[in-house]
C-alpha cells in the first residue's frame, strides 16, 4: 500500500513537471493531491503498517531524498525552497494524524502562498 501511494504521488509530480511546473510547485501540488486522497482508515492503515514494520517507509525515504536533492539543485540550495518542501510535508503528516490546527481556508491560503513562493524561487 505504501509503495503504491509513493508511486502514485511520484507519477503525479512528474506529470505536473511535464506540464510546466517547476520541481517545487509540482511537489507541493502532488502533496496536496496525496492529502486529499488519503483519508480516514487509509491514513491509519499506513501509520499502523509503518509502526509494525518501519522498513515499509524505505520508499518514502528514498523518494524524499531524491526530491530534496532536485529542489536543492533547481533552487541553488535555497533555504526557503527547502523550508517550503518541509512545510508541505508537515501539512501532510498533520492531516494523516488528524492533528492539523488549520481550517480549510487557512490550508488553502498556505498552499497558495507556498505555490506562489515556489514559482518565484525556481524559474
Amino acid at each position: 500500500m505504501i509503495q503504491q501511494l509513493v508511486d502514485e504521488t511520484e507519477t503525479s509530480r512528474l506529470a505536473l513537471m511535464q506540464q510546466g511546473d517547476n520541481v517545487l510547485t509540482a511537489v507541493i501540488k502532488a502533496h496536496a493531491n496525496f492529502s486529499s486522497q488519503v483519508k480516514g482508515n487509509t491514513a491509519m492503515a499506513i501509520l499502523a503498517a509503518a509502526a509494525e514494520q518501519p522498513a515499509l517507509l524505505a520508499p518514502v525515504q528514498q523518494i524524499g531524498r531524491k526530491v530534496m536533492h532536485e529542489i536543492a539543485e533547481a533552487s541553488g540550495d535555497n533555504s526557503e525552497a527547502l523550508m517550503l518542501l518541509l512545510a508541505s510535508e508537515a501539512m501532510i503528516f498533520q492531516e494523516l494524524l488528524h492533528i492539523s490546527p488549520f481550517s480549510s481556508e487557512q490550508k488553502a491560503n498556505l498552499d497558495h502562498y507556498m505555490l506562489s513562493r515556489a514559482q518565484e524561487l525556481i524559474k
